[in-house]
């Protein structure tokens, strides 16, 4: 699953390292199975790489 997500990761995360910080838009009802699961998965690859801020969307917020 996270492959098509983030086909290189090494490469990205190096990128991304030069920032320290990060900022994920996450939509757990956009896709299928358990989005605990795969929010938690998601933080345990990118938090000790980056300072990461998670934004969930939802029905009543939208972001755009």
């Amino acid at each position: 699953m996270f492959a098509s997500i983030i086909p290189q990761p090494s490469s990205r995360l190096k990128r991304a390292r030069a920032f320290r910080r990060a900022s994920l838009i996450f939509n757990p009802v956009s896709g299928q199975g358990n989005a605990e699961a795969q929010l938690a998965t998601i933080k345990d690859l990118l938090e000790p790489h980056i300072a990461l801020t998670i934004y969930l969307s939802n029905s009543h917020f939208k972001v755009s």
